[in-house]
């Protein structure tokens, strides 16, 4: 487990080097990378997470990250993880990987990645994170197979008249006074 950084006194052990590391391996066995780890590290294009990490802390990742490589244990993806990404971000997800909650704000102040998806239901892996855009009247989703979990909150989504669930979603995190 990773220590939290504090960004104001910017602490993190690899400070003086932040300008000039490019690609980042985070080796298996961390289970979880702390606030502020690579907030500073403005040259970060790739980074390559190995198994064991569950969950990141808050603003790990800012502005020049490009691609990222997930391992199948992560379970978590936290508030701020991705914020103010300059351009689009390649998110790789592994077969099989167990994410069970994503931070309505893990792609706070702005995302390229986020900003390309089109309107509709937004996949992160197999989890359906959210609704994009402006929902059609009279409109049953239809989730896909495959999607493990729903944390889509479609409460204010009063066109929401149906939702067909494949039996491979075993969980559901979405409150919903239309349904």
């Amino acid at each position: 487990r990773m220590y939290n950084y504090d960004d104001n006194n910017n602490t993190s052990p690899w400070r003086k080097y932040s300008g000039a590391i490019e690609n980042l391996v985070v080796e298996p066995g961390v289970t979880y990378i702390g606030n502020y780890a690579f907030y500073r590290c403005s040259s970060l294009k790739n980074a390559v997470i190995g198994e064991g990490l569950q969950s990141f802390g808050e603003y790990i990742f800012y502005q020049g990250l490009e691609r990222i490589e997930l391992p199948s244990t992560i379970r978590l993806l936290e508030n701020k993880l991705f914020c103010f990404l300059l351009k689009p971000l390649d998110i790789s997800f592994p077969n099989g990987c167990n994410v069970m909650n994503i931070s309505e704000n893990v792609f706070w102040g702005g995302n390229a990645w986020y900003n390309a998806q089109p309107d509709g239901c937004v996949y992160v892996g197999d989890v359906l994170f959210l609704y994009k855009g402006t929902m059609p009247e009279n409109t049953t989703l239809h989730v896909r197979e495959g999607t493990r979990v729903i944390q889509a909150d479609f409460k204010n989504m009063t066109e929401l008249v149906d939702l067909d669930i494949p039996d491979s979603a075993d969980k559901a995190f979405f409150i919903s006074s239309s349904l």
